[in-house]
């Protein structure tokens, strides 16, 4: 065997040696909704990247600025850098997310819409997808549909009400007013993928997230195919009892947009994620270590307050006060234990001015 044959069979051997999702874990691991995590919380963490920065975006002096300026901070580290990626990770996300759902939508009419022999006169092969029977080898001779073929032909068959099960066409209806925003994102998508040229601006993130693919999301996982997945992609309800989706939602449902507020909601989801609750079950005194830690740092800046976090609910959250000869103020609030992190600096508000119940305020 030579060289080139040896390495061959190598990387083949490589390359087999993996499990599929659909069929590990009795069906409970789903491609779409670990991408729809990771969208999410790319999304969350865009705020964490500008955090004591948001000048940067409100400012017109820094919006006149190059951008080598205008996205580097005081420690060098570059905005433009932290913000491009968790943006990267949210449109690619949304889109892998918004892909695979729609896909499994037609296959759950019929797999041949998606999926299709290499060699079309393979009548085997066509009935080895219809029976989802392929193996891995198999696999090397499908092809499937792309994002946007696959859209046409959903939205076609539900214009039509030509899907078998007729009261799963008219649950599929909601997809007709989101056909702009998934071309969209598929155009976002192929310009940072294929590109990596085209980045949006904050502000116009929150618009495309908030006004348009989240109730998106949220339709799609309400509807009956998804409904019991939510443990796959939704963080672990907070302690304040607030659902950062739905406000984000509510928000631009009902709200001109208002930067603080969103900033404020998409911290709170950053930190759910997390948050690792589970740690309380697992090791008994975990709380109370994390607690003598907040105490350590509150000694050592001034006495800083400490309260409750609204997101892990351990008294955790560190209230830093600035002082100077003549006064002090709270300036940071900051959690040892889940990382839920606000700066005054950023203009963020207290909640209770952005009419969001259950949470103290913190600049008194």
């Amino acid at each position: 065997m030579n060289k080139k044959t040896q390495k061959e069979t190598e990387l083949q051997k490589i390359a087999s040696n993996g499990f599929n999702l659909q069929e590990s874990s009795e069906g409970d691991i789903d491609l779409a909704f670990i991408s729809l995590k990771i969208a999410l919380k790319g999304y969350f963490s865009t705020y964490l990247c500008y955090k004591g920065d948001m000048n940067r975006i409100n400012s017109d002096y820094y919006k006149d600025l190059p951008d080598n300026l205008r996205y580097s901070d005081d420690y060098g580290k570059s905005i433009l850098v932290k913000y491009s990626e968790a943006y990267t990770e949210c449109i690619i996300h949304f889109h892998h997310f918004a892909e695979l759902v729609c896909k499994n939508f037609l296959r759950h009419d019929n797999p041949l819409f998606v999926d299709y022999p290499s060699n079309d006169k393979n009548i085997v092969l066509k009935y080895k997808i219809i029976k989802n029977e392929l193996s891995l080898e198999d696999e090397n001779n499908v092809k499937t549909t792309g994002f946007l073929e696959t859209l046409k032909a959903l939205l076609e068959l539900i214009h039509e009400k030509s899907l078998k099960n007729n009261y799963y066409n008219e649950q599929l209806f909601f997809l007709t007013d989101c056909k702009e925003m998934l071309e969209t994102l598929n155009a976002l998508r192929n310009k940072v993928w294929h590109r990596g040229l085209y980045i949006l601006n904050y502000e116009a993130l929150d618009e495309l997230v908030g006004r348009y693919i989240l109730p998106f999301v949220d339709k799609v996982t309400k509807h009956k195919t998804y409904s019991l997945c939510e443990n796959l992609w939704k963080h672990e309800q907070i302690d304040c009892g607030i659902d950062p989706i739905q406000e984000i939602i509510n928000h631009f449902e009902n709200e001109s947009y208002n930067k603080g507020k969103i900033a404020f909601l998409k911290e709170l989801g950053r930190a759910a994620y997390n948050a690792k609750l589970y740690w309380y079950w697992l090791y008994n005194n975990a709380k109370e270590i994390i607690e003598k830690k907040a105490i350590v740092v509150s000694q050592d800046n001034n006495g800083s307050e400490i309260c409750k976090c609204p997101v892990c609910g351990v008294n955790s959250l560190v209230i830093y006060i600035y002082e100077d000869d003549d006064s002090s103020w709270p300036f940071i609030a900051r959690c040892e234990c889940c990382s839920f992190e606000i700066n005054l600096d950023d203009d963020i508000k207290n909640a209770s001015e952005y009419g969001i119940e259950g949470i103290r305020d913190y600049w008194m």
